[in-house]
Parts: C-alpha cells; structure tokens; sequence
C-alpha cells in the first residue's frame, strides 16, 4: 500500500497536526475506548496512513460496542479491557508519531474532541433519562 509507505514529509505540503498516542491513551482511560478508538482512527490519516484508519475505526468500534453492551461484566475485567486498549491505541502509532514529530509535523489538542465527548454523552444521558420517565 503506497499511502502506507509515504511520510508525512512526503506531500508538498505542510503535515497536518496529529494528536499524540500518549494523549489519544489518556482520553481513552479517562472517558472511555469508544472515543480513544475514534481518535485513533482519524489519526492515522494525519499520519499519513488513511487505510490503517478505516479498519482501525471499524475494529476500534465493535470492540468499544462490545464493552458497552455487557455492562455486566466484572469491573476487573472492564479495567483490564481498557488498560489493554490504551496501550494498543498508544503501542500502534508510536513511531508513526515520533517520525511526523521528527520531520516537524506538529501536535494537535484534543481540547475540541474531549469537549464533543462530553457534550454527546451528556445529551445521551438527558436523552435516556427522559426516557425512563415517561
């Protein structure tokens, strides 16, 4: 795969910034892997590795959907599942990032996709708390 081949340097133009692994990891512990997946996912875009994105973000999603549909599941095993994909998130774009860095591609905040997390899962909590009132 080509696109997989080119650094961040290759394009004539300058490298979108990119969020860090280390951030991505930290998003997914403190609010959930759903997110840190979705973020993982667009990341490898602007690293420079499209096609890595979308089947990150199909797998990324299912494994997310899975947690959440066994809310049963024992809180050991939801933490260890977590953990496990924090480190995942952050192992499989290492050096990807590092070489975007190392080339001068800057590092994005995550300010704006920790805040639309918030926002959508508060209006999915008023949504389903208005539902179980009626």
């Amino acid at each position: 795969m080509p696109e997989e081949t080119m650094s961040p340097s290759a394009s004539p133009q300058e490298p979108r910034s990119a969020w860090s692994p280390t951030g991505i990891a930290i998003v997914s512990l403190l609010l959930s892997p759903i997110p840190g997946g979705v973020l993982h996912a667009l990341n490898y875009r602007r690293l420079g590795a499209p096609a890595r994105g979308r089947l990150a973000l199909f797998s990324n999603l299912i494994t997310g959907t899975v947690l959440l549909l066994f809310p049963s599941l024992p809180p050991g095993l939801r933490i260890a599942a977590s953990l496990f994909l924090a480190s995942y998130f952050y192992k499989t774009q290492e050096e990807l990032f590092l070489a975007h860095r190392s080339v001068g591609g800057r590092k994005a905040s995550l300010v704006v996709p920790v805040v639309l997390t918030i926002a959508v899962a508060l209006a999915l909590l008023v949504v389903f708390v208005l539902m179980r009132a009626r």
